[in-house]
């Protein structure tokens, strides 16, 4: 259910952005929170290409370092003009937020499950 819940949330960030429509916050650094974490999300799940570079599943923190550091690196990347783009510090708090906050749920549900089990 997450998934799809981030995943309509990316589709309605990308269609204001494409018709130019700025609802503040939200058009300008949504997609930087949504996107980390709806990678977080299909990466914990086993659904992504990221288990091909270590990322399993089993390991929500190593997880979570992976996507901001990926994300980190695509910021930085666009610091230093190897690719197109504009660097923004803010990019980079928005992809700190984008990992942490799935990444805290998980963990309170999985700890939740675990002491209904006990």
């Amino acid at each position: 259910m997450e998934t799809n819940v981030l995943w309509i949330l990316l589709i309605a960030i990308g269609l204001l952005q494409m018709k130019r429509i700025h609802v503040g916050v939200f058009t300008d650094y949504g997609a930087d929170v949504v996107c980390p974490a709806l990678l977080f999300v299909l990466t914990r799940q086993g659904k992504s290409l990221l288990r091909h570079i270590g990322l399993r599943q089993d390991r929500p923190l190593l997880i979570a370092a992976g996507v901001f550091g990926l994300s980190a690196a695509w910021e930085v990347a666009q610091r230093l003009h190897w690719i197109p783009g504009t660097f923004d510090p803010y990019d980079l708090l928005a992809y700190a937020i984008g990992v942490t906050v799935p990444m805290l749920i998980d963990h309170w549900l999985c700890t939740r499950d675990k002491l209904r089990a006990a």
